[in-house]
């Protein structure tokens, strides 16, 4: 009562008295996550033996329900793997690059391996697709890169397969001695 007598004098009384901006979000996540936090990493433990499973399960997954950085670059990556494994040839690396920016600074040696093996993927799909020479060298040179974590990796199938990849790109140059160096890696 002594407060409301304090403020009877500036304030007319049965008005809600409160600071600009004090329902704002104050620090907190508005949107809500994703509905199942686990999902991605489920998607993960399966995307190998059921790719057509996981790609179905990425496609059910509302878009607006990633919110952070780290989300979204492992969408994307498990998104780039799915269509790969369902021999779904894109040529759009529009859908690995959140991965590729994100993992250039964060995340395992895994996680910087598959997303530039994936890149270099979609760039020798452009080369293969498209006959596109350019396509072709920035394959090579993301294979390159993707190679330079190989060492710190424990993911050794993707290593297998990007060696596989960087063998398949001398071959079709006829660069035999180059080829047969990367198949026996």
């Amino acid at each position: 009562q002594a407060i409301i007598d304090r403020l009877a004098g500036c304030t007319v009384r049965g008005m809600t008295i409160a600071a600009p901006g004090f329902y704002g979000p104050q620090g907190r996540v508005v949107r809500q996550g994703l509905a199942m936090p686990d999902m991605l990493k489920d998607i993960e433990s399966f995307i190998q033996e059921r790719p057509d499973s996981a790609l179905s399960a990425l496609k059910s997954i509302d878009r607006q329900s990633i919110v952070t950085h780290a989300q979204e670059a492992k969408y994307t990556l498990l998104y780039a793997i799915a269509l790969d494994k369902n021999v779904i040839d894109t040529t759009d690396i529009g859908i690995i690059i959140p991965a590729v920016r994100y993992y250039s600074k964060h995340g395992s040696p895994n996680d910087k391996l598959r997303s530039l093996y994936y890149l270099g993927r979609i760039y020798q799909n452009a080369a293969n697709f498209q006959k596109d020479t350019i396509a072709r060298k920035k394959a090579l040179v993301t294979f390159t890169k993707a190679e330079s974590f190989v060492p710190k990796a424990t993911d050794k199938k993707t290593a297998a397969l990007l060696h596989m990849a960087i063998a398949t790109m001398y071959s079709q140059v006829y660069s035999t001695d180059k080829e047969m160096e990367y198949i026996e890696r």
